[in-house]
């Protein structure tokens, strides 16, 4: 299931995604970064990403059509969270999607995911583990 967060605004979609996710969830968020590209021409995305139950077979062809779809038009997305498979998803999702800037900050770390993904208009493809980042590093941006 997934949420949209009080911090959209403009061209931030905000989400949590936690529990089972499911090809349903994805169709809807593909709705919402539609809507979103339509009105601002461009979509940052904040994912949040909470205690997962299982993903649904399916869900990552719901994902790589969304990525196919806007990877034109996602200008940045970080993704929080504390699940180790995370920067991995990461990391494959960033060689799928050239152009977009692509970031993992710890649950901790929820403050500066959002300061980075509002802060930025560059279309400069960069990533680096949050392991590979200082406590008080800011990513490249």
């Amino acid at each position: 299931m997934h949420a949209i967060l009080e911090d959209t605004a403009d061209d931030l979609l905000a989400v949590r995604v936690e529990g089972k996710i499911t090809r349903d969830d994805y169709r809807v968020l593909a709705e919402q970064i539609d809507t979103t590209v339509e009105r601002h021409g461009s979509v940052r995305l904040l994912v949040e990403v909470g205690r997962l139950e299982g993903i649904a077979p399916g869900v990552f062809w719901e994902d790589l059509k969304i990525t196919l779809k806007h990877y034109r038009h996602i200008t940045r997305m970080a993704v929080v969270g504390e699940a180790r498979w995370l920067e991995r998803w990461v990391g494959v999702g960033n060689k799928l999607s050239p152009g977009v800037e692509v970031e993992h900050f710890d649950a901790t770390r929820r403050g500066d995911a959002l300061a980075w993904v509002a802060d930025g208009d560059s279309h400069r493809r960069v990533y680096r583990p949050a392991a590979e980042r200082t406590p008080t590093e800011r990513p490249a941006g």
